[in-house]
């Protein structure tokens, strides 16, 4: 019922007032960076994705004639993050990511990889896979593993990570579990930290 224009859902159900071309096929949270792209082939586990075009608040900054994966996202930072499921048949999922110039920052290899959530700055990735949550930042390829959960997230400094569990959140610093916090909340459906204001929010079914 909101007048507002342009809003829409990100990728994890976040409503954000986003300021995307509405011809755009993929976009930061933020509503800053937008692409478009063509899709080549069609197979049952993959798609070639061809001629994507990425804007910076409408203005064209790259152009990529060949995209290496079969789906895109895109960070508030503008980096875009391909997800390539050519070992599908092995399990695996592997995520490049390049940077707004057309860059490639890294290539890395998940097992059953199954939730990925950017940081607010964009410049971090968490992957839940089957070993655990997996922490990347996005620029240096650094990356720490850490106890998965249901939900997870990150704070607005890319400073703490919130795992929600069944009946608890863990809060990490890097790879060091600094707190348990009991929530009696079996099936958390979203969770949000705050380093500002010391705070956790957490959704479930009911509150």
């Amino acid at each position: 019922q909101s007048s507002i224009e342009n809003l829409t859902t990100s990728i994890n159900g976040t409503i954000i007032n986003s300021n995307a071309n509405p011809s755009a096929m993929a976009a930061s949270e933020n509503g800053k960076f937008w692409c478009t792209y063509d899709i080549f082939s069609v197979t049952d586990e993959m798609r070639e994705l061809v001629n994507l075009k990425l804007y910076e608040n409408n203005k064209l900054i790259l152009t990529l004639y060949k995209i290496p994966g079969s789906d895109i996202g895109i960070t508030n930072s503008g980096k875009l993050v391909f997800y390539d499921h050519s070992e599908h048949f092995k399990g695996n999922l592997i995520i490049h990511v390049y940077s707004k110039t057309g860059v490639l920052l890294l290539s890395k290899i998940f097992k059953s990889a199954d939730q990925f959530e950017f940081s607010q700055s964009g410049e971090m990735i968490g992957v839940r896979t089957m070993e655990g949550l997996s922490i990347t930042s996005l620029s240096s390829g650094i990356s720490f593993l850490i106890d998965s959960g249901l939900q997870f997230t990150f704070d607005e400094n890319d400073e703490f990570v919130a795992v929600a569990q069944s009946g608890k959140v863990l809060i990490y610093k890097n790879s060091t579990l600094l707190r348990t916090i009991q929530t009696e909340i079996e099936l958390p459906r979203k969770i949000i930290i705050s380093n500002e204001t010391d705070l956790v929010g957490i959704i479930d079914k009911f509150n």
